[in-house]
C-alpha cells in the first residue's frame, strides 16, 4: 500500500512540474522569446505549438530568430596602453585604419550604419595606467578616447573590456556586442604580425553552433580582416620573435578548438581552464609584471 502511495505522489509531482515548465515555455513564445527547446538541434517542437514535420518547423521558427540589422561592425583589437594612458604606435595605426575603413564603407553604402568596437581589457603583460581619480584605464577606454578625439561619435562606439587575449577578444565581442547588435557584417582590424591568428580564432569562434539559438537562426555576420603595417613598431628581431609566437598560439588554439562541438563548450573551457579567465587561476604577482611602458603584443 505504501509503495502505491509513493508512486502516486511521485507521478503527481512529476506531472505538476512538467505542466509548470510547459506553461512557462508557452508564455515565452507568446511574448516573442525563444523557449529552451528551440535552442537545441534536437528537432523538438516548442511547447505550445502543434507537432509539425521538419519542413514546417523550419518555416515556423525564423519568426523567433533575432533580427539581422543593416549594421557593419569595425572591430579594433587592443594591444596595450602606455603608462600615460595613450595608445602605442601599433594600436593607433589600427584605430586610424578603422576610421578610414568606416568612411569608405559609408561612401560605398550610405544605408549601412557603421559602428566601432574597441576590444580589450587589461593586459597580463604590463601594468595598467591609473587615472588621477584612481580609475584603471582599459585598452578599450584608450581606443574609444582616440576615436572620439578624431570626431567619431560616442553613440557609435562600443567598448568590450573583458578580454585579455585574442581568444577573449573573439568570445566577448560575440557575446557582449555582436549577439546584441546583430550586425550583417564586420571587419576585424589588427597588425600584420597578429592578423593570421586573429582570423583563425574569430572564424573558429563564429563557426561553432550556438545552442542558445535554433538551427535556423545560426547566421553569423560575414567577416573580413584588415592588417595594418608593422613598420617601425619594433626592431626586426622583436617582430620576428612575435611572429613566431603568434604561429605557435594559432596552432595551439586550432588544436584545442577541434575538441569543441558548440560555442558553449568553448566558453566553459575558457572560463574554467584558460589561465587568464578561470576563476581558480592565480593572478600574476605584481613583481612579475613589467614596470616599463607598453611592449609589442
Amino acid at each position: 500500500m505504501r509503495l502505491w502511495v509513493a508512486l502516486f505522489v511521485a507521478v503527481f509531482l512529476a506531472t505538476f512540474c512538467a505542466q509548470l515548465y510547459i506553461l512557462s515555455c508557452g508564455r515565452a513564445v507568446d511574448e516573442g522569446h525563444t523557449p529552451p527547446f528551440a535552442n537545441t538541434n534536437s528537432g523538438r517542437v516548442a511547447p505550445g505549438q502543434h507537432h509539425t514535420n521538419a519542413r514546417e518547423e523550419e518555416r515556423m521558427w525564423p519568426a523567433l530568430c533575432p533580427p539581422v540589422n543593416k549594421v557593419h561592425l569595425v572591430v579594433i583589437l587592443g594591444g596595450g596602453v602606455t603608462l600615460t594612458g595613450a595608445l602605442p604606435l601599433w594600436v593607433s595605426r589600427r584605430c586610424d585604419a578603422a576610421i578610414h575603413h568606416a568612411k569608405a564603407l559609408a561612401i560605398r553604402d550610405p544605408k549601412v550604419r557603421v559602428e566601432f568596437v574597441c576590444s580589450g581589457g587589461l593586459s597580463p603583460h604590463a601594468r595598467a595606467p591609473i587615472e588621477h581619480n584612481g580609475r584603471v584605464v582599459h585598452e578599450s577606454d584608450a581606443c574609444a578616447t582616440y576615436l572620439m578625439e578624431r570626431g567619431e561619435p560616442a553613440s557609435r562606439i562600443h567598448r568590450e573590456w573583458t578580454s585579455s587575449d585574442t581568444i577573449g577578444n573573439a568570445v566577448f565581442v560575440k557575446l557582449q556586442i555582436a549577439d546584441v547588435v546583430a550586425p550583417r557584417s564586420m571587419t576585424v582590424i589588427s597588425s600584420q604580425f597578429h592578423i593570421s591568428r586573429v582570423q583563425s580564432v574569430f572564424d573558429l569562434v563564429w563557426a561553432l553552433p550556438d545552442t542558445r539559438f535554433h538551427r535556423s537562426c545560426q547566421s553569423a555576420p560575414t567577416r573580413q580582416y584588415l592588417a595594418v603595417s608593422d613598420a617601425q613598431v619594433a626592431d626586426e628581431t622583436s617582430l620576428e620573435l612575435r611572429r613566431q609566437k603568434e604561429i605557435v598560439g594559432e596552432i595551439k588554439f586550432i588544436d584545442q578548438a577541434m575538441t569543441f562541438n558548440t560555442f558553449q563548450q568553448l566558453y566553459v573551457w575558457l572560463m574554467t581552464n584558460h589561465t587568464l579567465y578561470a576563476g581558480a587561476s592565480v593572478p600574476l604577482a605584481l613583481d612579475k609584471v613589467p614596470t616599463g611602458d607598453a611592449t609589442l603584443y
